[in-house]
């Protein structure tokens, strides 16, 4: 593995056609991988300087989640949770127009509410989708269109698919959506639909869909007669056929708040925002659905609060445990954008925090949180 390895100063150090190994060391560096797997240090390794970030875009009103589409590059596209407006925002020069303004009459937003996550359409360039929280409190993925001028949406939607949670609580809604970049299906993920410790121990019930990451077809329409569920269940689902939600592909989550896919394998990483003690990364191979990532057995590694056996204990064989967990301290929450490869192989090591690593168009923007 060839390591390449900056002076001190302003150097661009260009990655090879191997698995490379690139360290910055002080100066205002610039890093590109080449096509192998390369690992990318921002200074020298193992060293524990901050990363500085810069100003992309400025004057956003609660951003809490951004997209990109293949039909458009060259543009980021940002949530505002309390405002329901869409940007489109050009990553070069952060200039933004706006791209939809959701009606404040469709979603509501106090606490965790509100508008909170985006999705393109792999492989259709008219079509995304957006996670809200209706006036109600529950939980809904729509499917909007772009317009005839594709930089603008049509506001009208057609309900995708609506998750109950009137549990008294506003927090705990999950937010994420995103398409598999190996299955093509929507993934969504649910928070456990709040009030500390999951109360109801929803995550883990498989009859209800909070707690949990649901995997649905939005090409097709298995129920044509019911209104609030305009897709299609794939069929090697885990709980297909037997006792379970269908639409169920993973359990046993907190608030997976931010989630991503790895586009080279299509494994799922998931952040999981913790209790009290441990935040957690979580790791989902692609294809290995039904897996049970433990919560409230357990917070991270950690014992929290199982239910009386025959549920599973702590230390139980079919828990999944953490890739990476860390104590809570600063409030820092895990907002994970992991190991992400846009045109090319990278992996991050040594100075990000596993929280807002977001790809733009190729370069990366990191963010240190304290």
């Amino acid at each position: 593995m060839p390591t390449f390895t900056g002076d001190g100063g302003a150097n661009t150090l260009n990655g090879g056609t191997g698995a490379d190994t690139l360290i910055g060391l002080g100066g205002g560096d610039t890093l590109n991988g080449g096509s192998g797997d390369d690992v990318l240090y921002g200074h020298s390794a193992g060293a524990t300087g901050a990363i500085i970030s810069t100003a992309f875009a400025t004057g956003f009103a609660s951003p809490v989640a951004g997209a990109t589409a293949f039909s458009d590059p060259g543009f980021l596209y940002i949530v505002e949770k309390e405002t329901g407006i869409i940007w489109r925002v050009n990553d070069d020069t952060g200039a933004r127009t706006q791209f939809i303004d959701i009606a404040n009459t469709a979603f509501t937003s106090n606490g965790e509410r509100g508008v909170l996550g985006l999705a393109f359409h792999p492989t259709d360039a008219s079509r995304f989708y957006v996670f809200m929280t209706d006036p109600e409190g529950d939980l809904q993925v729509r499917e909007f269109t772009r317009s005839a001028n594709p930089a603008v949406a049509n506001t009208s939607s057609t309900l995708v698919i609506e998750i109950p949670k009137q549990t008294g609580e506003s927090n705990h809604n999950g937010g994420w959506i995103g398409f598999s970049p190996t299955d093509g299906f929507l993934y969504i993920a649910t928070g456990d639909g709040g009030g500390g410790g999951d109360p109801g121990n929803r995550s883990q019930n498989l009859n209800d869909l909070l707690g949990k990451i649901l995997r649905i077809d939005v090409n097709s329409d298995a129920f044509p007669g019911d209104g609030a569920r305009n897709y299609a269940v794939p069929g090697n689902n885990p709980f297909v056929g037997i006792a379970g939600a269908d639409e169920i592909w993973a359990y046993g989550v907190r608030n997976p708040w931010r989630n991503a896919f790895d586009p080279s394998n299509g494994a799922l990483f998931i952040a999981d925002v913790g209790q009290s003690a441990r935040e957690e990364i979580n790791y989902l191979p692609a294809g290995a659905g039904g897996r049970n990532f433990g919560w409230r057995i357990m917070e991270g590694t950690q014992p929290y609060n199982p239910a009386p056996s025959p549920a599973p204990q702590p230390g139980d064989p079919s828990l999944v445990l953490p890739i990476f967990e860390y104590p809570k301290r600063h409030r820092r929450r895990s907002l994970y954008r992991p190991q992400y490869r846009v045109r090319w192989a990278v992996r991050l090591r040594g100075l990000f925090e596993p929280s807002l690593l977001v790809p733009l168009s190729g370069r990366w923007r990191g963010d240190r949180r304290h």
